[in-house]
Formats: structure tokens, sequence, C-alpha cells
């Protein structure tokens, strides 16, 4: 009898699960997104991190050392044969990650002595970083350390030397300075801390505006609503002004949480404002979708959908870890992200203190994403409190007025 019961049970709950199309689906994709994220995201390689390239010397090692810079899969070099100060500026504006000084006597320099002379800073190639991305910056020390060893044992740079003496070139010593960008040491809980205002704006977005529609919506909050006079698009802004204002709030702890522990941040009052702009627009981009998502589907089943979501716009977005780590494929999908453009923009601005100019163009297109979900999560909601449903062929039909 009690092995009966048991089966009985266990039928139901398979039946149910089974049924639960919406959690069944996201049980499925959950671990394949995690196999396909996470494997290439954390794979220790970088590809395409965009670079400058400045080569002041005539001579084939240089030329070669160059040309394997270029061949490289790990760089781009978005810009060649510009002034110090415009690499250095680029830097700062973000267009790319570092750049590479190749001085006039570097080639010279690989002479063996006493015709040669003793390598000095002046013959280093200098490998100058943005060293707020801690990872990224050490990343180009060591690739350009590789081009260097491709340099030394090509048979074009071996030639080039026996023109000029018999003996035989060095190929060891250190030829490379690492040269930080800005003179402040930063640390990769510094890079981290814009990823996690940005974690936090998304999952309290997601939760804190659908979790309460669902559960008013399953004790019978929303019937009583709809007898009282107010209207459906005042009811609407109500849970959307709510689950905006619990994002904000968060947001602000963990800004004063960041400031206590003394996490490098290069604030001002326009700056400060900037990241509220943008912690407002993000929210209404994930507040919308909750709202969207809760009006139909049960609470289990939206905890499912909400990991769903939660982890690949996390995780695709730079927050934690940079974006030029994903293979190409990847990173294009991320790049249709709007925590993608919440997490560079904030971080340019609270770390680097990147002029606000040069960050409108994030603000934009959050605001344009926001402008959608909203316009998606409000139609659901209006629907959904008008007892109707969203076809995509034919006109909806009437229903009772509730939620359920």
């Amino acid at each position: 009898m009690v092995l009966r019961a048991s089966h009985a049970i266990w039928k139901r709950e398979m039946r149910k699960w089974r049924r639960s199309k919406v959690q069944l689906a996201s049980s499925l994709l959950l671990p394949v997104l995690f196999l396909v994220v996470i494997g290439n995201a954390y794979s220790g390689s970088f590809n395409s991190v965009p670079i400058a390239v400045i080569n002041l010397d005539t001579g084939t090692p240089a030329h070669v050392f160059n040309e394997a810079l270029s061949n490289s899969t790990s760089l781009s070099i978005v810009s060649t044969n510009i002034s110090v100060e415009d690499a250095q500026k680029m830097i700062d504006d973000g267009q790319i990650a570092g750049f590479i000084l190749i001085p006039a006597n570097f080639s010279m320099s690989l002479l063996p002595l006493p015709w040669g002379v003793i390598p000095s800073e002046s013959t280093k190639i200098n490998v100058t970083v943005d060293n707020t991305n801690q990872m990224i910056s050490q990343a180009l020390a060591g690739i350009a350390a590789q081009c260097l060893n491709v340099t030394v044992h090509d048979s074009r740079v071996a030639a080039w030397f026996t023109n000029i003496t018999s003996l035989p070139y060095r190929t060891g010593g250190s030829y490379i300075n690492s040269v930080d960008r800005y003179s402040t040491g930063f640390q990769f809980i510094d890079f981290l801390a814009p990823g996690i205002l940005a974690m936090t704006i998304l999952f309290t977005s997601l939760f804190a505006a659908g979790m309460p529609v669902i559960l008013d919506r399953e004790i019978g909050y929303f019937d009583m609503l709809l007898t009282t006079p107010s209207k459906r698009s005042e009811i609407v802004l109500g849970f959307t002004a709510a689950g905006v204002t619990k994002v904000v709030a968060q947001a602000t702890f963990v800004l004063v949480i960041a400031i206590i522990l003394g996490i490098h941040m290069a604030l001002n009052l326009l700056s400060i404002v900037y990241i509220f702009v943008l912690t407002i627009l993000l929210a209404l981009v994930f507040v919308g979708i909750s709202i969207a998502l809760s009006v139909k589907i049960e609470l289990t089943a939206f905890q499912f959908v909400n990991g769903l979501i939660n982890f690949p716009v996390f995780f695709l977005s730079g927050a934690f870890y940079p974006v030029e780590s994903l293979p190409i494929w990847l990173r294009n999908i991320v790049y249709l992200n709007p925590m993608t453009y919440a997490v560079d923009g904030l971080r340019s601005v609270m770390i680097k203190g990147t002029s606000l100019f040069l960050v409108l163009p994030d603000v934009i297109v959050i605001a344009v994403f926001a402008l959608l979900t909203q316009i998606l999560g409000n139609l659901a909601f209006y629907l959904a409190l008008s007892g109707r449903k969203i076809k995509l062929f034919g006109r909806g039909k009437p229903k009772d007025n509730t939620l359920a």
C-alpha cells in the first residue's frame, strides 16, 4: 500500500514536470549553456584583442616582429604608426587595450658585443597596457613575448644579421618593457566591482518585479484590483515603479559598500548621475522582461526561466571575465546583450573616469532595449488584466478578468 501511494505520487510529479514545458525546457537548456559559455569564456586564451602598433625601426627584426603581431589570432591591430599621445588617448577612450612601441634602435640592439649596444630601456619594446583590466594587460605582455620569440628565430632575421656581422646575434635577454597606462595600482576587485553592480541590477530586476506579480496573482489580489476604479495602465506603472525602486536601492547599497571597501573609483557628481541613469534604464529592461514572464507562468517555472536568463546574460557581458576571452562567434552574441553595454559604461566611468560623452552610446543602446522590453511587459500585463491573450494571428478572445 505504501509503495502504491509512493508510485502514485511519483507518477503525478513526473506528469506535472513533463507538462510544464517552460520548466522542462529550462532545466534541459541550462546545463548546455553552462558547457558552452563557461567552456569558452574560461579557456585561458584571448582572441582579437584590439591594439595599436607604433614601429619606429626600419630594420628587418622590427619588420618581422610587426608581421608576427599581425599574424597573431590573439591580437587585432586597429591602428598603426600613430603618435604615442594618440595611442594613449585611444586607451583612455576604450578603443584599444594597449599599444606596442618598437623603438628606432631595437634591431641594432640585438647585435653581439662589442659591435652592438647593451640593451637599455630606450632599445626595448614598450607594451603600454590598460592596467584597469589586469587579465588582458598581463596577456598582452605575454603575447608580445611570444611574437618576439618567433622573430629572433626567423630565418630572415638571421640573414639580415649575416650581412652585418659573421657573429651570431643575441636571442636571449629581456627586450620587452610592460608599461601601465594608469599610475594607480589596480586589482581584479576594481575590475569586478562594476560587473557586480550590473549583476545586482539584473538579479534584483528579474526577481523583485516578477515574483510579487506571481504571488499576488495566486492569492487573488488582481481580482480585487479589477474591482477598483484604478486604470490598468496605473496598475502596470505601479508594479514597474516598485521594481525599479528596489533595484535602485540595492544598487546604491552595493556602490556604498564598494566605496567603504576602498575599491578604486573615479567618481564625481556627473559620473554618479550617469551611474544611476544607467541603473534605472537597465532595471527597466529586465523589469519589463520579468513582468512579461510573470503574467502567465507559475512560480516554479518562473524561477527556472530566471536562471536561464540570468546565467548567459551575466556571463556573456564581460562583467566577470573579459569579452576578448570568447571566440568570435560567441562574441557576436555578446553585442546583442544589453548587459554588455551597461558593464562597459559602468566600468569606463567608475574605474577610468572616461568622459560621459564617450559612453553616451551605451546609454542610447540600453534606452532602446528598455523601450522595447517595457512595451512587451506592459502589453502582456495589460492584456492579462483585460482577460485577453496575445496571439500572433487572429484576435484574442475575452476571458474572465483574472491572471490565472
